[in-house]
């Protein structure tokens, strides 16, 4: 979709009110200002095909198993995966990964509405595969500055590229995040992200995070490691008891032979003249 429909189809769908606004409502006004915003992804901002999916799905894998489902660090955070976003007075957005530190306890969200949060994104991401590289490279590079999203970052799945934007402090201005030996550092996230092989990788300093396969698989193996650990200490187990049968037997024999020699030295004995 061009910019440009892309801009009618949002011009027709009901925006957040403004701060100013908002601050007016009674509390009912709020709710049903909120029960009208749409939640729904728009049809431009559906996820397009398994690359595109691969990537969004991993990445939210690697960042969640990293911070657990409690958080890190005694700090609790969201991921909102094409979730829509609602900022005061903007048009609606769906980052197709998006992350909140410190978000107010809630029941499950339909949508991010920002005055309800009391808090904007933290940490914004966007795949490009065959979609609008012009909406995730320029316009979203404006407009997510202006929101004051502090970071940004798309990855290119086609191309292979990584892209990194940072607020310049006391701006509502992007810098470009440049690599340090090939690795893109998330401040926010407190996570590198960079290419390994095909795929997009997010890492701790030089420790590469798991993907939920990863783990999985990982399990896997451990689970059959220690189910060959126990079937070998069966076996040695058994090997012992077998062992133990065999030495018992031995020693019921030479029991059985010695009271035979005993017998037989006694007989002897009686027969022996007085």
């Amino acid at each position: 979709m061009s910019d440009r429909a892309a801009d009618a189809e949002l011009a027709s769908v009901p925006i957040a009110p403004s701060v100013e606004a908002w601050a007016a409502m009674s509390e009912a006004e709020r709710a049903a200002a909120v029960a009208a915003l749409p939640y729904d992804v728009q049809d431009h901002y559906l996820i397009q095909g398994e690359p595109h999916a691969d990537v969004v799905t991993q990445a939210d894998e690697m960042i969640r198993n990293h911070f657990g489902d409690g958080g890190a660090g005694g700090r609790q955070l969201f991921i909102g995966k094409s979730l829509m976003v609602h900022y005061p007075a903007e048009a609606c957005f769906a980052p197709d990964l998006f992350v909140v530190f410190d978000p107010k306890p809630s029941p499950p969200r339909l949508s991010w509405v920002v005055s309800v949060e009391e808090k904007g994104l933290d940490f914004a991401m966007e795949v490009i595969f065959d979609g609008d590289r012009n909406k995730d490279l320029r316009r979203n590079v404006e407009w997510y500055a202006r929101l004051g999203i502090p970071e940004y970052f798309v990855l290119d799945r086609k191309r292979m590229e990584i892209h990194g934007f940072r607020l310049i402090e006391g701006t509502r201005r992007y810098r470009r995040i440049l690599p340090q030996y090939g690795k893109y550092e998330s401040v926010v996230l407190g996570l590198n992200i960079a290419l390994e092989g095909d795929h997009f990788r997010f890492f701790v300093g030089h420790a590469p995070l798991p993907t939920a396969f990863e783990l999985r698989s990982a399990l896997q193996l451990a689970v059959e490691a220690e189910a060959a650990r126990a079937e070998t200490e069966a076996a040695r187990a058994e090997t012992e008891a077998a062992r133990a049968e065999t030495e018992a037997a031995r020693a019921d024999l030479a029991e059985a032979r010695l009271r035979e020699l005993e017998e037989q030295i006694a007989t002897l004995r009686k027969q022996e003249p007085v």
